[in-house]
């Protein structure tokens, strides 16, 4: 106890020592900070709002870990560093931790920079990534939904936001720790597509592992902090330094992965000529220009490409929707007023239909470069796809008829190998094959059935085969429109057909 109120004394006694110095020592140099590292680093100014959420789970009852409360301690101190307003928490159970995600979303306005940082355990369950809280008992992967936090409900928060900028790091690829009571043998954390304006950052591939490390901080977060603290960096550039100083501390083992659809640009340090260019990239993002192919890589590109896609699809369906409602209404029973009313209301959303004649769905879509296929509103290279589409179904429809307008008009008989299916006067059925080659107009066929043969010929007139075979009246055969010959014999009370064999 004594010990204890002398340390309090002591730790009180401080400012009044500083102050004190600083007043009579004007000789002496100000008194620096213990700690260089925990200095604030200036950065030229930025008014977007910097809002961070750091967690960091260790204390697990059953899976403990070593690195995640020292992790989050550490990004703490350098988000501190950076200028976020940073909301530490550690070790959460499940209801502290579903408030401070609400704390930390009502935090976060237009406009502004949104970090959430998580280090401990996490896992997939049927696509979706959860993040364990440390009192979770979790003994079927169904409760998971229920006991766990699901890391969608943080990009919900962000997206309705409307931050500028969004950053997720989930620094929670390690083994699941109730593996053994789960059916699937799902590892590590599923690749989420992230929301526009968003960067979701994992220490590790999809679907894989990462040990929670030796040290005293983790692999993955040791060189994010690293990189975040080097000048002129944005934030995806950030991120590859991360993977590459992970890659090389692991022998290419640990894989850092990024999901991201960024729009605007983001520096933790920025110099003041960075700063100039960024601002100079704010005032011009409404009005970019073509990018160079050179200065993008590879993720760069498919980001922007899922983002764009996304967004055409989503203006598609949205499209699509109102069309159907003005369809239905046009098309009601309670006359043209209604339909003028629809159309105003159609050209308040999309100032488009006002270019254009009215009623004219047509018109209208072309200015949006869209297209009305059998009642649906499609892209030009769904256009381009329908309409190739249906050339093909034209042309095999026409290639169809053509055979059959062929077979109709057959009036030769084939030469080659024949099944023969038929009964016998007395009403017994027999088969067995036969071969017809031909000489100038004459037929010749060689029957076999059973263990007899027979031969006949004959000729073909207006599509009736009459061919003698020995017998005392002839075998004849009616030419069918699919090249078979269907005919009767023994004056008719015997049938025959005869079917090409391929």
């Amino acid at each position: 106890m004594l010990r204890r109120l002398l340390t309090v004394i002591a730790v009180s006694l401080i400012p009044v020592l500083v102050q004190a110095s600083e007043l009579a020592g004007s000789s002496k140099k100000s008194i620096e900070p213990a700690d260089r590292g925990l200095s604030r680093i200036e950065t030229p100014r930025d008014s977007r709002k910097r809002i961070a959420l750091v967690v960091g789970n260790s204390q697990y009852a059953s899976s403990p870990l070593k690195n995640p409360v020292n992790d989050a301690r550490a990004m703490a101190a350098t988000l501190r560093r950076l200028g976020f307003e940073v909301d530490e928490q550690i070790n959460l159970g499940y209801m502290p931790f579903n408030e401070a995600i609400e704390a930390f979303g009502n935090k976060l306005k237009p406009g502004g920079i949104g970090l959430f940082y998580y280090a401990g355990h996490g896992m997939q369950v049927q696509g979706a990534n959860y993040l364990i809280p440390v009192d979770a008992t979790i003994r079927t992967e169904n409760e998971v939904r229920y006991k766990a936090i699901d890391a969608g409900l943080i990009l919900a928060k962000m997206e309705s936001a409307k931050s500028d900028v969004n950053i997720v790091v989930l620094d929670a690829c390690r083994d699941n720790p109730f593996a053994r009571s789960f059916r699937s043998a799902s590892k590590g954390l599923a690749q989420i597509d992230a929301p526009t304006g968003t960067i979701i950052a994992y220490a590790t591939s999809p679907g894989k592992t990462a040990s929670d490390g030796k040290g005293k901080n983790g692999a993955y977060t040791e060189a994010l902090i690293q990189a975040m603290e080097s000048p002129d960096l944005k934030v995806e550039e950030v991120f590859k330094r991360v993977r590459k100083l992970v890659l090389d501390k692991t022998n290419s083992i640990q894989v850092p992965w990024e999901s991201t659809s960024l729009v605007g640009d983001f520096r933790f340090i920025r110099t003041a000529s960075s700063a100039s260019s960024s601002q100079q990239s704010a005032q011009a993002i409404n009005q970019p220009s073509p990018p160079s192919k050179e200065a993008e890589d590879l993720d760069e590109l498919i980001a922007r490409a899922k983002a764009e896609e996304r967004a055409k699809r989503e203006d598609l369906e949205r499209i699509t929707a109102d069309l159907a409602k003005y369809e239905k209404i046009v098309t009601s029973s309670k006359g043209s007023e209604l339909r003028q009313v629809a159309w105003k209301a159609l050209s308040q959303k999309y100032p488009e239909a006002n270019r254009v004649p009215q009623y004219d769905i047509t018109a209208f879509l072309a200015q949006k470069g869209l297209y009305l296929e059998d009642g649906r509103v499609v892209t030009a290279e769904q256009k381009k796809r329908i309409e190739a589409e249906r050339t093909a179904k034209i042309a095999q429809e026409q290639e169809e008829a053509r055979k059959k307008e062929l077979l109709a008009n057959q009036t030769t008989v084939r030469t080659g190998n024949y099944h023969v299916q038929g009964k016998n006067p007395n009403g017994s059925s027999y088969s067995g094959t036969v071969v017809i080659s031909k000489n100038g107009d004459t037929y010749f066929l060689a029957w076999k059935i059973s263990s007899s043969t027979y031969s006949g010929s004959g000729t073909l007139a207006d599509k009736t085969l009459t061919v003698e075979w020995g017998d005392s009246s002839p075998v004849i055969y009616h030419l069918e429109n699919d090249g078979r010959l269907v005919g009767t014999w023994a004056k008719g009370t015997a049938l025959e057909t005869l079917t090409p064999l391929q």
